[in-house]
């Protein structure tokens, strides 16, 4: 082993932390146990200046928590988790009244009746809801609650079975699979995200780059080459990426491709936030890197 680091992850906090860098204003609802590792999550997402409140300590339950390997010649990573114990806490009604007044939501399913939660409000205030899905998490309900379905080929991977549709989409995974494999077209697929509910689809594929589309607007986002040191979080730092880019109203194709370089840029570093830029390094590079016009933004 030639490095050892710790550092928080998660899929909505490090979302959280990509864009608290990029200068938005985030309020994250999860839990934690009352052990070292709870402290230092909470600590560490205190000094990115992300509001807690809200947010729960629960007596007596262990943290979840990772080990993850990265392989130094390709920067892929093994993820080794541990999910936490304790943790249920039905007795906290989460406050999600703040919701309203936010211009995009990102939710998991981890801590599920605060998503569920937060979700409902969203859609009800009309406030953008971003999915950011584990592979092999029950999703049903709360994927019908979400507008901005963005999700790894893997996770299409792990949902595959006999079937199709949103109940069973083992045509989803066959679809993921084609384009991995270079098929150019993934229709299939973003249909297939669609179908939950969602007016934006995303399917990312790592150095094959991103697929989307919307109403308005479809197509393909190549990666962006950078000197790649370790993946770990990267689709979750897209997420938040994304729901910035949302808040700040930009058309689709604007949002992927932000969202693709802040996602890149953080690859550069070990660890899942280490790497994570800030608005003024993203945009330099948009504008020496990008295919569409960001010297205005």
């Amino acid at each position: 082993m030639r490095r050892l680091v710790i550092q928080g992850g998660g899929l909505t906090a490090t979302a959280a932390v990509a864009m608290a860098r990029l200068g938005a204003q985030v309020r994250l609802l999860t839990r934690v146990g009352d052990d070292d590792i709870g402290r230092r999550v909470f600590d560490e997402l205190r000094n990115e200046g992300i509001d807690l409140s809200g947010s729960v300590v629960v007596p007596g339950a262990a943290t979840p928590c990772s080990m993850v390997m990265v392989d130094p010649d390709t920067g892929d990573r093994t993820i080794y988790h541990f999910s936490g114990a304790g943790l249920d806490c039905e007795k906290w009604e989460p406050e999600v009244g703040f919701v309203a007044s936010s211009r995009a939501l990102v939710v998991d399913a981890f801590w599920r009746e605060a998503a569920l939660a937060a979700a409902k409000a969203a859609r009800a205030a009309g406030v953008s809801v971003v999915a950011d899905f584990a592979p092999g998490a029950d999703v049903e309900e709360l994927a019908g609650l979400v507008g901005v379905f963005i999700v790894p080929e893997s996770w299409c991977a792990a949902r595959a079975g006999p079937g199709a549709g949103p109940e069973s989409p083992g045509s989803l995974g066959a679809a993921v699979g084609a384009l991995t494999r270079g098929a150019q077209d993934c229709e299939q697929a973003l249909r297939l995200l669609h179908s939950y509910g969602a007016s934006i689809a995303v399917i990312t594929a790592g150095r094959l780059g991103c697929w989307y589309s919307s109403a308005s607007e479809s197509g393909h986002c190549p990666a962006f080459e950078v000197e790649v040191i370790d993946t770990t979080g990267a689709g979750d730092v897209f997420h938040g990426a994304f729901a910035y880019a949302l808040a700040r109203q930009w058309e689709v194709s604007r949002c992927v491709e932000f969202a693709s370089a802040v996602a890149a840029l953080k690859c550069r570093a070990l660890g899942g936030r280490a790497g994570i830029p800030n608005l003024g390094e993203t945009l330099d590079f948009l504008r020496a890197h990008g295919q569409l016009d960001w010297r205005t933004c």
